[in-house]
Parts: structure tokens; C-alpha cells; sequence
């Protein structure tokens, strides 16, 4: 039978314990060299072997993200981009573009999850996932009881919103060319100052945990 030596270089004559495992967690190659001893004490020429430990990444898809219906988010926005690794979102369909790790959707409807998937560039299934969930809120509806209206001059005109949800909305009512024929209010219906001349009002109904998410209605 024949047994095998283990040297740490191809020069060493110092024999070293058979390597049997080798710490994954510590990117790297690792070398030794090893003969082969037969039954008469002959051994061969030394053969390398290398162990190579590759990098595992991180992936980091980033917080959840809120956005108003019809828009778009950027994805993983300003988190660091690792070198010699490659990234692939999905899904894929619901993306501009899907060659970097930070990536902008197209515009979404619906709440949606994306996964992020790093793999390292020498070695893919060295590989690590992420998810990130895009949440879509629905823009206000506005339901006037009148989108025109007639008054006699010197009268004022009422109009109420009768879908205003309190708990979810802030409403702005404002007026044009004139500005100073609608009360400050946040309620859901106004009757303006006496009016000389024709104006538009103008509803504005923000949702409260994205004000920037809103829509408008004009009288």
C-alpha cells in the first residue's frame, strides 16, 4: 500500500499533517505539496495542490421602500457596490435596468418585492440574497358635488369632497386668480367669501404618511 507525505513547499523536507479542512470564512488560496511513498519506502516527485477559499459577498437590498402609485424607486440607493462581484435583481421585468447594484423600477401599481442576488465574479455560487419590499400606496380620491358652479355676484359658493378620509388625507383648498376667496380650512367642504369676478378652486388631498403622494380636483 501506499501512503502519502504533505510539505508546506515544494523544497520543504519536513513532512506536515495531512490537510483535512481548511477555515472557509478567510478568503484565499492556500498551497502544499504532496508525494506519493510506496511499500518500499520509494516516494515520487512532489505534486501542488491548492485549496481556494473564495469571497463570499454581502448582499444588502436596503430598507423597505413606500412610494406614490405611478412612480418608480431606486433600489439599494447609496449603499456601497463591492468590487469583483456581480448582481442580479429580480424581478427582472419590473426594472429599467438590471446591470448595477443600485437600480431604478419602472413605474409600479402594486406593492412588489425584489430580490438581490450577489455572487462572487470568479466563483458564482458563491452567492448571497437579499429582499426589499416596495410598498405602492394609492393615491386620494376626490369626489366633489359639483366641478361648476353659477353665483350671482357678491354670493359665495360651497363645495364639498365627500370621499375625504380623515384618518389618511390632509386636505388644502386654494383659489386662483384670486387668493383670498377661500377660508383656511382642512375640513372636507368650504363656502368662500363673497365672489366679484369668475375664480377656480383648487382641492388638493395629500395622504399623511407620504404627502408627496396626492391628487387634485378643480371647481
Amino acid at each position: 500500500a501506499c501512503t502519502l507525505n504533505w510539505y508546506e513547499t515544494k523544497i520543504s523536507t519536513t513532512t506536515v499533517s495531512a490537510p483535512t479542512t481548511f477555515d472557509k470564512n478567510i478568503p484565499g488560496t492556500q498551497t502544499y505539496w504532496v508525494t506519493q511513498v510506496n511499500s518500499d519506502g520509494c516516494e515520487s516527485e512532489k505534486t501542488i495542490v491548492e485549496v481556494n477559499v473564495d469571497k463570499i459577498p454581502l448582499a444588502d437590498a436596503g430598507e423597505d421602500i413606500t412610494i406614490c402609485e405611478g412612480n418608480s424607486a431606486i433600489l439599494a440607493k447609496g449603499l456601497t457596490k463591492e468590487t469583483d462581484v456581480t448582481y442580479f435583481w429580480n424581478p427582472i421585468n419590473e426594472l429599467k435596468d438590471n446591470d448595477d447594484y443600485s437600480v431604478e423600477t419602472k413605474a409600479l401599481g402594486v406593492d412588489t418585492e425584489f430580490t438581490l442576488t450577489v455572487s462572487n465574479s470568479n466563483n458564482p455560487s458563491c452567492s448571497t440574497t437579499d429582499k426589499v419590499w416596495v410598498k405602492v400606496l394609492k393615491k386620494p380620491v376626490i369626489t366633489l358635488d359639483k366641478y361648476t358652479a353659477t353665483v350671482c355676484k357678491g354670493e359665495g359658493v360651497s363645495v364639498e369632497n365627500s370621499t375625504f378620509n380623515p384618518a389618511t388625507e390632509l386636505l388644502l383648498w386654494t383659489s386662483s386668480p384670486k387668493t383670498d376667496v377661500v377660508p383656511y380650512t382642512t375640513l372636507s367642504s368650504i363656502t368662500t367669501n363673497a365672489l366679484d369676478e369668475d375664480v377656480t378652486l383648487t382641492l388638493t388631498s395629500y395622504l399623511k404618511d407620504l404627502p408627496e403622494c396626492k391628487s387634485t380636483a378643480d371647481v
